[in-house]
């Protein structure tokens, strides 16, 4: 089971890298592609987290977990991206985005793998899975709210796979 894990995982993160590179490569001047590559950099880092092969204690493991927590938020941004219209991304969210990792890296180096729910527990990881539930679940929002109204056939287009293939991914995760 744990080489066709990792023969499995090892092809996700080959095609994952293969779109990473593509859109750092040719659309490195466009947020979008610097977004792109970001979020499929956060995908290859929570694949890596599961595979047998790459668990090891250890500083790369935290980096790959660190970053995988990420996707929600970047998902979150490319979609505010995407589908709102001349939209900035309020300090507040960028905010929430920094103590969300602060939170959940503080409660892996205290905490660990400790049993038992405390309310470090809850703080350090409950509260940011919620917050990142949230992102991932208005991400799909934002799709999904203007796709009746939405003039813009390049975008009316992607909203409508955009919604089942990200609702999959973050019910997956």
């Amino acid at each position: 089971m744990g080489v066709t894990l990792n023969i499995i995982g090892g092809l996700a993160v080959s095609q994952l890298a293969f779109m990473a590179f593509f859109f750092a490569l040719y659309h490195r001047r466009q947020l979008i592609g610097r977004l792109l590559a970001l979020y499929a950099f956060c995908l290859i880092c929570h694949v890596l987290t599961y595979l047998p092969v790459t668990h090891v204690n250890g500083l790369a493991q935290q980096i790959f977990y660190r970053t995988a927590t990420l996707a929600p938020a970047v998902l979150w941004l490319v979609s505010r991206y995407l589908f709102v219209d001349n939209a900035t991304v309020p300090r507040w969210i960028w905010a929430l985005i920094v103590s969300y990792l602060g939170l959940r890296t503080y409660g892996s180096l205290t905490i660990g793998n400790a049993p038992g729910f405390t309310t470090t527990y809850a703080l350090t990881y409950v509260i940011p899975q919620f917050v990142m539930l949230g992102f991932s679940a208005h991400a799909i929002l934002m799709a999904f709210q203007g796709l009746s109204s939405d003039l813009v056939e390049p975008r009316r287009r992607i909203r409508v796979p955009f919604i089942p293939e990200m609702g999959f991914l973050v019910a997956a995760i």
